[in-house]
């Protein structure tokens, strides 16, 4: 099988953008494509995989080919294989039931165990599984907005639903009300009769006299008696009252993930293939994989089909855990039911998922977010040539710090500088980054079910889990997106710390995420240095990239937690980008490119350096896997990378992997600091920093998988 074409003439190319630029706005996507030389039937799946079908110019045309090149050994490219499209009625994102319904579910998981609605986001059907050829799925979006245009005026009554709450031995979820069902079912039904019409496509209305089916919510269904009772005291805390500002959202998955008896799992190991029959695993890739294959494969392997690639194989069973299917989804549209009447060529297009973990959101590749960044009093930043700072709002912004906004574009190639402070002379600097060490939730599934009892209190049920877990506000729940580390993720700080020590390694300055394990990763690798009276400034602009988390943000632990669980935290320090900033972000429902996370990066960086600068010494800063590449590339003179070149870079960061930064020359003042990536006609004012290797070997050890005793009962004795 041809792969897809590849070379300069790829759009979002650095030697292609500016030639194509013109071309590709004045063409529709599958026009682009074509030209690209793409076949017609790959170009139409491109389109069709990542909703960018209605898309328009460079970022619909960069999305498509980007996913083209990861299927591009995909056995079943060029296969007949409609999606499958499903229209859901969603509470919009982080509105108070939205995050109360997320809460219930997190709680229900974690204490009480699966159940089949911890296969989807909350929703309420209206179309089920329809599956649309590639060639009719940009009119099928458009036959969506016009139906909902049409009935607008009458769905904006639904920005309040009553629902009648609905218990039995194996279901929990609440009926629409009977108005609201009546208008529903009226929408469903003109939605399927224009389908109809227009495609030759059958919908199965959800709601209608022969389906028998109401329209509902499911809170729980498909779990075991013996839980039921748990659920039951959980679904007390739901209030299905909560403002929901309700929206209908397309969505479709893969051919592959419709199957009935097929589930979706995600990868938490990365692992290279050692035969041809083996998946290549990338963490946080997810993998589809049927019932009979989970439930018959021998030893531990199971047979997979990764979502990423397209690309089938074995993988090791230990290596994955169950999550929801709709984290495969893409969505192609969200249509707010709101009083703002809002005309159709202004409905957005999204190519977002509703992925909790979204490892490879090829949507993501558009930078699409805008920054609120908050800045320390003594280095107020500016730009001498272009403006990318707001100027403050005195009613909202702090006293004695700078508020503005600043996007992902905005910052490349600018010309920025800080008030000039006196000259100084010393020592080249050192940036150290380091990733934090092993995950718990990683090494142990459903950690949380199993090590927690009734009454929230930990119990260690591994010698490889920590002996004690810091006291937070949420409780065992908060732990859920924000873990902490292992026994031997503690075990490999200590050991890089020592090494940093017996190379004579001094640091002077320490920013950390705020990930509980990049926390205790900070604080090991202190304690090993000799250096616990360092204060350790949680920065909230060094947590990973927000495409991952697009449904909810974790909850951190405060700095008063942190501090009360014994951790040296700078009580006083006022973040660069802070945790509000970001979640506000998600609350816009922006997705963080890729380019702009590269920048939020390098701009934290940049005003490290500039607050330290005339101080001086060592830099350390703790994070994530894409932490250290992000941290360095504009710094080191080169262009943020592609979404795709940042996870090929990503899974060979190990846990504790170190890149140290280091100043070739000497900058004789702070006015000299933020020039890094500046194209600055004053070339004294440059400074040039390069990535070297550190001054001591890299940390590396096999995984140990959990011994069980019952194995030796397995085994037959032998004779001579």
């Amino acid at each position: 099988m041809s792969s897809p074409p590849i070379g300069s003439s790829r759009p979002g190319s650095r030697a292609s953008t500016s030639t194509n630029a013109q071309t590709c706005h004045s063409k529709t996507p599958i026009e682009t494509l074509l030209r690209m030389g793409f076949s017609k039937k790959r170009a139409l799946k491109s389109l069709a995989a990542t909703g960018a079908a209605a898309g328009r110019g460079l970022s619909a045309v960069q999305i498509a080919s980007d996913w083209l090149m990861a299927h591009a050994h995909d056995q079943t490219l060029d296969d007949q294989c409609p999606r499958h499209f499903h229209l859901h009625l969603c509470p919009g994102p982080l509105t108070p039931l939205a995050k109360n319904l997320q809460t219930f579910w997190d709680a229900s998981m974690t204490q009480i165990g699966w159940n089949g609605a911890h296969n989807s986001h909350p929703h309420v059907t209206l179309v089920a599984g329809l599956a649309v050829p590639d060639d009719k799925v940009d009119n099928f979006v458009d036959i969506v907005k016009q139906i909902w245009h049409k009935f607008h005026p009458d769905l904006k009554k639904l920005s309040e639903i009553t629902f009648e709450k609905y218990e039995s031995p194996n279901f929990l979820g609440y009926f629409v009300g009977k108005e609201e069902e009546i208008l529903l079912r009226s929408f469903a039904q003109a939605l399927a009769d224009e389908v109809k019409e227009s495609l030759g496509l059958n919908i199965d209305v959800k709601g209608n006299s022969e389906s028998k089916s109401s329209f509902h919510l499911t809170l729980a269904y498909q779990f075991l008696q013996k839980q039921y009772d748990g659920i039951l005291d959980l679904a007390a805390s739901v209030d299905i009252t909560a403002k929901a500002d309700w929206e209908l959202r397309l969505y479709s998955c893969d051919e592959r993930m419709a199957m009935p008896d097929t589930n979706a799992f995600k990868v938490l190991r990365a692992q290279k293939p050692h035969t041809d029959e083996e998946l290549e695993l990338i963490q946080g890739d997810f993998v589809y994989i049927t019932d009979d294959s989970w439930s018959t494969s021998p030893e531990h392997w199971v047979s997979g089909t990764s979502w990423l690639t397209g690309q089938a194989g074995y993988l090791p069973k230990n290596f994955v855990t169950q999550m929801a299917e709709t984290n495969t989804w893409t969505v192609h549209i969200a249509l707010p039911l709101c009083e703002r009447e809002i005309p159709p060529a202004s409905i957005p297009s999204s190519t977002s998922t509703a992925s909790l973990d979204r490892l490879k959101e090829l949507a993501s590749a558009v930078t699409n977010s805008t920054w609120t960044l908050n800045t320390n009093s003594e280095i107020p930043i500016c730009d001498d040539h272009q403006k990318i700072w707001d100027p403050p709002n005195p009613k909202t912004s702090m006293s004695g710090s700078h508020m503005g906004s600043i996007s992902g574009s905005s910052m490349l190639g600018s010309t920025m500088s800080i008030q000039k402070k006196p000259s100084v002379i010393r020592n080249p600097r050192r940036i150290f980054v380091v990733r934090h060490g092993e995950r718990v939730d990683f090494t142990f599934n459903s950690w949380i079910q199993h090590s927690f009892d009734e009454s929230g209190k930990y119990v260690r049920k591994d010698l490889n889990m920590p002996e004690t877990v810091p006291m937070r506000k949420k409780g065992p729940v908060g732990f859920a997106r924000d873990c902490p580390l292992t026994v031997m993720g503690t075990l490999q700080a200590t050991l890089v710390g020592d090494a940093m020590r017996e190379n004579g390694i001094s640091i002077s300055h320490v920013y950390c995420s705020p990930s509980l394990r990049c926390i205790q990763t900070c604080h090991s690798l202190l304690k090993s240095l000799g250096a616990l009276d360092l204060p350790i400034h949680v920065e909230p602009g060094l947590f990973e990239w927000l495409a991952w988390y697009q449904d909810a943000m974790p909850d951190f632990m405060s700095d008063t937690e942190l501090a009360e669980a014994g951790y040296n935290i700078e009580l006083s320090y006022k973040p660069y980008i802070s945790d509000d900033e970001l979640r506000d972000s998600q609350d816009q429902g922006c997705v963080e490119g890729c380019e702009a996370y590269y920048t939020r990066n390098f701009f934290v960086t940049q005003c490290v350096l500039a607050s330290t600068e005339n101080v001086g010494g060592e830099v350390l800063f703790v994070g994530h896997a894409s932490t250290l590449d992000a941290c360095a590339q504009q710094l080191i003179g080169n262009e943020p990378r592609s979404m795709h070149d940042m996870m090929q870079v990503v899974r060979k960061v190990s846990y504790l992997g170190v890149a140290m930064l280091k100043e070739e020359d000497t900058p004789t003042s702070a006015d000299q600091v933020l020039a890094g990536n500046s194209k600055s006609n004053n070339s004294e004012s440059k400074r040039k920093w390069t990535l070297q290797e550190p001054p001591f070997p890299p940390l590396t050890h096999c995984s140990n998988a959990r011994f069980d005793v019952k194995a030796l009962s397995n085994i037959t004795n032998s004779t001579d």
